[in-house]
């Protein structure tokens, strides 16, 4: 690791400023989780944990509740 390594490994890097198309680089910035995404996901664990809640233990709820987690 220190011969691909110059300097300290506690020095300070600078920020790296991108040169590259504006537009490119405001299209990269917007391509992570989105709010539609993150409620999506939020909303699909709610009603994972919430029917998981509802299920009495019986013989089906123990094939169904696993299931419904693998999903």
């Amino acid at each position: 690791m220190t011969s691909l390594c110059s300097g300290s490994l506690v020095e300070y890097v600078d920020p790296v400023i991108c040169t590259g198309n504006p537009a490119d680089v405001i299209e990269a910035r917007q391509s992570f989780l989105s709010g539609h995404s993150s409620m999506a996901f939020y909303a699909a664990a709610f009603l994972v944990i919430y029917l998981q809640g509802r299920f009495k233990i019986d013989f089906l709820s123990r094939l169904l509740v696993p299931f419904m987690q693998l999903l």
